[in-house]
């Protein structure tokens, strides 16, 4: 049988069904890598849309995933880093600008935990990547208590941006352990 013009419509038309076909069962199974990891997420649909704010979750694979939550950890940490700068620098209370000198020093070393995750990660280490994210969590964590502590108010935006810093880091966590077979 010769091939002639007229199978061209309809193989065009087969090529497009299978592309569509072979596309979204990529995107069900990026969509179910990240309903997985999140269904273990204290606040589900924080994570689910924070992994989806990246380009490169469509094509991630669980340490992808996992680089995606570091980057967007760090940025968020380096953004509430400079909000507390900001703040000090308008606060005219010592107390405070003590709390906030602390609560600077503890995101300064949240940024460094998170750039050494993001190498233990490249280099296979969850574990490592683990205890890195635990300790930024903690830190963003120690800045709320230093209000506590001593019995202040903290700025609701710094609070805010604090729980975000803690729900990205708690993402990484879920994937760390994921990762290291630990769920």
């Amino acid at each position: 049988m010769e091939f002639s013009r007229s199978h061209s419509p309809l193989l065009l038309a087969l090529f497009f069904i299978c592309l569509s076909i072979l596309s979204n069962l990529f995107t069900s199974a990026e969509a179910d890598l990240i309903n997985d990891v999140c269904s273990g997420s204290k606040n589900p649909q924080f994570c689910i849309n924070s992994l989806r704010s990246d380009p490169r979750s469509g094509s991630a694979d669980l340490k992808g995933l996992g680089q995606i939550a570091i980057d967007l950890t760090t940025r968020s940490t380096k953004s509430t880093k400079s909000l507390v700068d900001s703040l000090k620098q308008h606060a005219t209370d010592t107390r405070l600008k003590g709390i906030y000198d602390s609560c600077s020093e503890n995101y300064g070393y949240s940024i460094y935990d998170l750039g050494e995750a993001a190498s233990l990660l490249k280099s296979g280490d969850y574990l490592g990547v683990n205890l890195r994210a635990s300790a930024a969590l903690d830190d963003a964590d120690t800045c709320d208590d230093n209000f506590k502590d001593a019995k202040l108010v903290e700025p609701r935006n710094l609070a805010d941006a604090s729980q975000n810093v803690q729900n990205l880091c708690e993402i990484i966590l879920i994937i760390a352990n994921r990762l290291g077979g630990n769920i």
